[in-house]
């Protein structure tokens, strides 16, 4: 959401959930140019640099992640992959009209907000299904993480 606020032509939810389409249709928020077949410059884009740099923002000076400063393949294929999947999932959320603005006095000082879902298994509304889990999201991770391997290090 802070990706919107710095934003000034997605001022509104359904400009949120327009640009949230656009960017899961081919995965077009990895690439800086989508259009560019010849090079993408994947994991390059301005939505996944923003993600990233917002990650390294909130641990610094707090968690030392080695592997960051040697900015070398194969070393930072993780942090990308984690990155592009994070991306996809406050894409997906933002889709799915469960991730919206709510009142900051509301909600502590966080200005957003993500909606509970039906957990099936306990008949409850929770965050379970929404989370950036282990259980929701390893499988895509590591499907990114593959797809970094596959790749051309001129791509990347």
């Amino acid at each position: 959401m802070a990706f919107f606020a710095l934003t000034p032509e997605y001022e509104t939810q359904e400009a949120y959930e327009e640009y949230a389409k656009y960017q899961l249709q081919d995965c077009h928020f990895i690439y800086e140019d989508p259009k560019n077949e010849k090079q993408p410059s994947t994991f390059l884009s301005v939505y996944i640099l923003h993600i990233f740099t917002s990650y390294l923002t909130a641990i610094s000076g707090r968690v030392r992640v080695d592997a960051l400063f040697q900015f070398e393949k194969p070393r930072y294929l993780t942090a990308s992959a984690l990155t592009a999947a994070a991306a996809e999932h406050a894409l997906v959320l933002v889709k799915g009209h469960l991730l919206i603005d709510s009142d900051s006095s509301d909600n502590g000082s966080k200005a957003h907000k993500i909606l509970q879902t039906l957990n099936e298994a306990m008949n409850k509304m929770s965050h379970t299904g929404t989370a950036f889990s282990s259980g929701n999201w390893e499988i895509d991770t590591k499907a990114y993480m593959e797809s970094i391997n596959e790749l051309l290090y001129s791509h990347i």
